[in-house]
């Protein structure tokens, strides 16, 4: 990450020397000045135009660039020798300007993001047709900066520009108006899509429909790369994220999928937009603000403990306190986003009839302080009656990797309940618990439990060494089941 920052610092240092230098040489015909004033721009990389202090005088050509950049790097040096701010050289100029210079100097003012001085007001209509043919360049920078001058010259907001000038080109330019006021979007202000929704009117029907046209062909185009490798994925998120809000269903269908750093960016996309955190933003569709599957409810539930930020344990704690299908798994997240708002909870549930409940509050002890009295705990419940309980023993354990409870686990992964068995060679395995590999292939040999097997085999994948190599190859020999066979098989890609 630290050298692609400054792999972009430096491309960026390069291109404002080279704009320097193209500059230096349009306006210095002096051989010899050229040589001192241009060697300016490797001296001071920071500034562009930093060869205009090495000239005697200031070209006045400049004023007439059709770039708004060079004649606003005239005005600010002709400042610095008179002794005067910008603005006041700059109404010195508009006082003598007419004609095309006049507009030249007024759209030089809004560029550089001041309101349209009292000068230009007469000419305002002019300015402003002039500032809105920028909005349908080729280059996209310029674009955002006509996007720029026209808000705030005229003090109108980005959004309402770009509604008030769509419908004045053909439909085929209007991708060029929602790119500029998407790249003139600061991250953290909603996205484009809300912006233009809060400030049309009744008459913007026509140009609405034609930038929302805009806005679901980019979401068509970029559904279909949300299936692809995860370089793709990514780039698609990011395309979608600045699709938001009607991009929503697409980034939500995200959680489904078995990536969790691009399920972590869509969640994290759609929170941004609504400028709310995470948890608040899972909270929504938790409780019917918002619409969510069953499936993207876990998803996002599942999603808060990796997240977790301030409002983790608050909204997991609400829903554990709803009855509903979430709610079992939502102490357990409450419990490691902030132990101490969820501790009551969590004893609450400890001393509950119910098996289920009481199974939620032993798994929510995976993130409890240490103590002996919690160690004490963990080993009674994995010699609990009930497999319940056992299960989220071994959960528990693996959540801590308490390397105490190895022999505990052991016992556990000859437990009579499969669904044990498999949570107990998982918490062996994140425990890291003495001769794991050995205990892994002896499940994927022996025990009569399918699932367990596809377990062990997942879990040998991740210890690519010879042993497990040799135990994958003779189970992908031996294995009758289709479905153990399987993970075998894709195990074994993983690690040759």
């Amino acid at each position: 990450m630290l050298l692609l920052v400054l792999l972009c610092g430096a491309a960026d240092a390069q291109t404002r020397v080279t704009r320097c230098y193209e500059a230096c040489n349009a306006y210095v015909s002096d051989a010899r000045l050229r040589a001192t004033s241009c060697a300016s721009c490797l001296r001071a990389k920071d500034d562009g135009h930093a060869w205009l202090q090495a000239l005697p005088e200031v070209p006045v050509a400049m004023l007439r660039d059709d770039d708004w950049k060079l004649r606003w790097a005239a005005v600010v040096e002709l400042a610095r020798r008179a002794k005067v701010a910008p603005d006041v050289q700059l109404k010195t100029w508009l006082s003598k300007a007419q004609g095309v210079e006049l507009l030249r100097g007024c759209s030089t003012a809004a560029h550089a993001g001041s309101p349209l001085p009292p000068t230009c007001r007469s000419i305002a209509p002019e300015v402003r047709r002039a500032l809105e043919v920028e909005l349908y360049d080729e280059a996209l920078a310029r674009r955002v900066d006509a996007l720029t001058a026209l808000s705030k010259a005229f003090t109108i907001t980005r959004s309402r520009v770009v509604l008030d000038v769509v419908t004045t080109r053909a439909a085929e330019f209007d991708a060029l108006l929602f790119d500029a006021l998407t790249e003139a979007t600061p991250d953290g202000e909603a996205p484009a899509v809300t912006q233009l929704l809060a400030v049309a009117r009744e008459n913007d029907v026509a140009a609405m429909n034609r930038l929302l046209a805009v806005v679901n062909a980019r979401t068509n185009a970029a559904r279909p790369s949300l299936a692809g490798d995860h370089p793709t994925r990514m780039e698609a998120i990011r395309t979608l994220r600045r699709l938001l809000p009607t991009s929503e269903p697409e980034l939500m269908s995200v959680l489904s999928i078995d990536d969790l750093t691009a399920r972590d960016a869509a969640v994290r996309a759609i929170a941004a937009a609504e400028n709310r955190s995470v948890s608040r933003m899972a909270e929504a569709r938790f409780f019917g603000e918002k619409p969510a599957t069953d499936d993207q409810q876990a998803a996002l539930l599942s999603l808060l403990g990796d997240v977790h930020d301030k409002d983790c344990a608050a909204v997991a704690l609400r829903v554990w306190r709803v009855p509903g299908p979430l709610r079992l798994g939502a102490l357990k997240v409450a419990a490691f986003c902030a132990w101490p708002e969820a501790a009551a909870d969590v004893e609450l549930a400890l001393r509950d009839d119910d098996v289920h409940t009481r199974a939620a509050g032993v798994e929510a002890l995976g993130f409890a302080p240490t103590s002996q009295q919690l160690l004490e705990r963990l080993q009674f419940a994995t010699a609990a009656k009930e497999p319940e309980i056992r299960r989220a023993a071994a959960k528990a354990i693996g959540a801590r990797r308490w390397r105490g409870g190895t022999q505990k686990l052991e016992a556990l992964m000859n437990d009579a309940a499969p669904s044990v068995r498999v949570e107990a060679v998982k918490a062996a395995r994140a425990v890291d618990a003495p001769g794991i590999e050995a205990k892994l292939a002896r499940s994927l040999e022996n025990d009569p439990a399918p699932e367990v097997r596809r377990t062990a085999a997942e879990l040998l994948a991740l210890s690519p060494s010879p042993m497990a190599r040799a135990t994958l190859e003779a189970a992908a020999k031996k294995e009758k089941d289709e479905s153990v066979k399987m993970v075998v098989e894709r195990a074994l890609r993983r690690i040759r």
